[in-house]
């Protein structure tokens, strides 16, 4: 036989199989004994199918296999991995959210201090920090600039008014310490600046708000996505001012936008200067920047 025979041989359609098994070449003739029968192809070949599984892609039967996997396992599989999930999953949306204020908080600071350095070296806007009295444990503040400088960074930075009740979302000091949280000076009066604070928004949403006080000299809180929550200090909302950070006894031009005065943190938050030193825990030990 040729070889484009035997490809139709082995290539053979159910049909044609059929009809070939079914030529009275393929039977064998009873003996005359009555008591002995022989059993002709096609009936060995139709036992066996209720027992295979015909392929019709090969030239042969192939053995009914067990599914590699039962409907119980299955579902207990699933069950496994919705366990794992439901363990594993608020830890990574909280790291991911964490990370989305640190990007947010990063790019705020960035834009507030750089208006700050026109402010002073294009506008010699100089007189507007807080600072450390030499000899003395206590704090001083230069603030004849501080109206001009807010000003200044409410139009570089395009500020918009905003509404005030969004105050009534961020936590009290008191409320803040009982359940936990951290300051860097629990003596500075949050209560006040946040309640006196002017609110203006920005054009990504971000709300800042701003107050001219004594001390701080000029009190900045950055919420970083606005509205949106959760608004608790040291994860989206962070308490800053401005710093004569060259040399806390004579001034200086430089001025810094830092939290070493005045910041405090709800618990499990972390202060502003944790976040822009890409640290993971939060240092008492360092408190000036």
């Amino acid at each position: 036989m040729s070889y484009l025979g035997d490809l139709f041989s082995q290539t053979r359609s159910p049909a044609r199989y059929r009809f070939e098994n079914k030529s009275p070449k393929n039977f064998v003739a009873h003996d005359r004994n009555n008591n002995v029968t022989n059993s002709s192809p096609l009936a060995v070949q139709c036992s066996q199918i209720n027992e295979t599984d015909f392929s019709r892609f090969t030239s042969h039967f192939s053995p009914l296999k067990k599914p590699a996997f039962t409907m119980a396992e299955v579902l207990i599989t699933l069950g496994i991995i919705g366990i794992i999930s439901a363990m594993t999953l608020p830890s990574l949306i909280g790291k991911y959210q964490f990370k989305v204020f640190e990007v947010g908080l990063k790019k705020q600071y960035s834009l507030l201090q750089n208006a700050i350095n026109l402010a002073v070296y294009e506008e010699g806007l100089q007189y507007c920090y807080t600072y450390h009295r030499e000899g003395s444990i206590s704090y001083g503040a230069e603030r004849g600039d501080c109206e001009l400088l807010e000003n200044f960074l409410i139009s570089s930075l395009k500020l918009k008014p905003y509404d005030d009740s969004i105050k009534e979302e961020y936590a009290k000091r008191e409320i803040i310490r009982s359940e936990g949280g951290k300051s860097i000076n629990w003596n500075c009066d949050y209560d006040t600046y946040i309640s006196n604070a002017r609110v203006y928004g920005t054009n990504d949403g971000t709300i800042i708000l701003l107050y001219r006080n004594f001390f701080p000299a000029l009190f900045i809180g950055i919420d970083v996505n606005g509205e949106k929550g959760p608004n608790r200090w040291g994860y989206d909302v962070f308490f800053m001012g401005l710093s004569n950070h060259n040399d806390y006894s004579n001034p200086s031009p430089k001025i810094l936008l830092t939290d070493e005065f005045c910041s405090i943190i709800e618990k499990g938050g972390r202060f502003a200067r944790t976040i822009l030193r890409n640290q993971e825990v939060d240092s008492d030990t360092d408190r000036y920047w």
